[in-house]
């Protein structure tokens, strides 16, 4: 059982647990695996109806992943509304059905995802980034724009970078803080600054090219 499912059915977590909650406890602690295998199935087989669009592998390791993230989902909101749970019904149908309804959620926000994206690279290709001064000038010239195609473009680019990148292209650029300032916020010295900002940018341009073949450097 994965840990943190297993420290959300400990009983010190939940010291007065009421009746309802200890039996889909006992019900979530005896068909552990059941739940899984389902859940497993169901995300596999929304993982194909994504497509190939979607990013996600469709292996067991990636599967296995998803699953024990929604599974964990599914303990946290089983005892979240055991209130609700009928006694004179058996507990593993009903907790199934969170698990499902879990699933189904995580895949329409898959769905929404993918169009999101669709629809920014189809506006980010419309753009002349012809170096990475340009892909920042948009990056962080939009970021006062009340214009939403912009806004989500400046949400696409940021998530590209990784967090410590993404850190450090925030400071710079969208609080214009530079030198002895960058420094003082990034918590290292001033050389150390200017050299997380560089690769901060080139890592942010290689990324972009690389989410978008269609993109040639030095276009």
């Amino acid at each position: 059982m994965n840990r943190q499912i297993k420290q959300s059915l400990e009983p010190s977590l939940i010291p007065k647990r009421t009746q309802k909650q200890q039996i889909l406890c006992d019900a979530i602690e005896q068909n552990y695996q059941t739940l899984e295998r389902i859940i497993q199935v169901y995300v596999a087989s929304a993982i194909k109806k994504l497509g190939n669009g979607s990013s996600l592998n469709c292996n067991r390791h990636s599967i296995q992943t998803i699953a024990t993230d929604i599974l964990q989902n599914t303990v946290e909101t089983v005892l979240n509304k055991s209130e609700e749970f009928d006694l004179s019904y058996l507990p593993l149908p009903w907790i199934k059905r969170f698990a499902v309804n879990k699933v189904r959620g995580w895949q329409r926000d898959r769905e929404r995802y993918q169009k999101k994206i669709v629809s920014i690279g189809k506006y980010s290709l419309s753009q002349d980034f012809s170096s990475e001064e340009e892909i920042l000038g948009t990056l962080f010239g939009i970021y006062s724009s009340s214009n939403t195609k912009d806004s989500t473009m400046l949400e696409y680019l940021l998530s590209l970078a990784n967090e410590s990148d993404r850190q450090v292209l925030k400071l710079a650029f969208i609080d214009d803080l530079r030198g002895k300032d960058l420094a003082a916020a990034l918590g290292v010295s001033e050389g150390s600054a200017n050299t997380k900002k560089s690769r901060a940018i080139a890592r942010l341009r290689k990324a972009y090219t690389q989410a978008n073949p269609d993109f040639q450097e030095g276009k």
